[in-house]
């Protein structure tokens, strides 16, 4: 799953679910609140795999983890390859208007576009920061 995609949210909290991510998600999957002011979507089987690394941490840090990832929420897109995202998490998130959707490995992430737009605002000499000693090519 790799790409940016952007669509806007009715004022019922119902949002297009781009295509190109909806052929390697299926119908459904599981809509849960990311790290930042974003939403991860993933496949049960992806949702899992991230409650099974949880569930292996030390008890206290796990607890408070699993709180967090409480608000999880199964969603399904309709005839019209939309979702409905849950007031909840629309106000975790704050999603106004336009939201883009990031393509990441195993997941997508949904964040409102003046926040993403925020978030990725980085230059080439802080990635190359980050990166350190990572070889990409």
């Amino acid at each position: 799953m790799r790409g940016v995609v952007r669509h806007n949210i009715d004022t019922k909290g119902r949002l297009s679910f781009p295509v190109r991510f909806r052929d390697e998600m299926g119908e459904g999957f599981i809509l849960s609140k990311g790290l930042g002011k974003c939403l991860w979507a993933m496949t049960v089987e992806q949702f899992e795999a991230v409650e099974d690394k949880i569930a292996a941490l030390p008890v206290a840090d796990a607890q408070r983890l699993q709180y967090y990832f409480a608000a999880n929420f199964d969603v399904e897109v309709d005839g019209q390859g939309r979702i409905l995202v849950p007031p909840e998490l629309r106000t975790f998130a704050g999603f106004e208007k336009e939201i883009t959707f990031i393509g990441f490995k195993n997941r997508v992430e949904l964040w409102d576009s003046a926040e993403w737009n925020e978030a990725s605002d980085m230059d080439s000499s802080e990635a190359l920061r980050l990166l350190g000693d990572t070889r990409l090519f």
